[in-house]
């Protein structure tokens, strides 16, 4: 997929993130979603881990900063492992340089993450009806043909308005068939879905 459809993120290096994620797009939100959960809870975990624990926290930051393709902070998070492997303390200074990164690369994922949610509600807008769900269902089934990942985001961001209606099992079930990552699969499930609610 295109990585233009991810807007630049400084810290992370999205073309080489999304090849290690074969170009799937959602996986790379919901990856970065989690990563930055751990951003955020840095300067606590940074606080209050010792020894042990404190390392294994680093080797974790290291691989999820690898996996994001974070290569600054997942060097950065590398080399304070190795100074608790070899025996010493963490001096002031580079918890300070670790906090810094850390709330910078923070800072922009959480930007990103908050641009995208902005999307999902402006393409999902406020239905109020099946007529206007089925007009969204529809621009779903258009960008299957064009942008898979946009595609997702726009149906994710729709079934929370579908709860509690005739159409949320099976909603739910077309939200699994789109992780599959079976475009003509997915088209069918949408367009099941969308006479569900037509015969509803």
């Amino acid at each position: 997929m295109a990585t233009s459809a991810i807007p630049n993120i400084v810290g992370i290096d999205i073309a080489n993130a999304l090849q290690r994620m074969n170009g799937h797009e959602d996986l790379f939100w919901r990856l970065l979603a989690g990563f930055n959960d751990m951003l955020v809870t840095a300067p606590a975990s940074l606080q209050s881990l010792q020894g042990d624990e404190l390392q294994s926290w680093l080797h974790q930051l290291k691989g999820n900063s690898g996996n994001m393709s974070a290569a600054s902070l997942q060097a950065m998070a590398s080399d304070c492992e190795q100074i608790l492997k070899q025996g010493d303390a963490l001096t002031d200074d580079h918890k300070r340089q670790l906090l810094q990164a850390i709330e910078q690369l923070s800072a922009h994922c959480s930007a990103a993450l908050a641009s995208r949610s902005e999307s999902q509600a402006e393409c999902a807008g406020e239905p109020t009806g099946t007529a206007e769900l089925n007009q969204q269902l529809a621009e779903v089934l258009s960008l299957l043909e064009s942008d898979y990942g946009a595609a997702m985001q726009c149906f994710e961001a729709l079934v929370p308005q579908l709860a509690g209606t005739a159409g949320e099992t099976l909603a739910n079930q077309t939200l699994d068939t789109l992780f599959e990552f079976d475009a003509e699969a997915s088209q069918q499930a949408v367009r099941q879905l969308i006479d569900h609610l037509e015969g509803a």
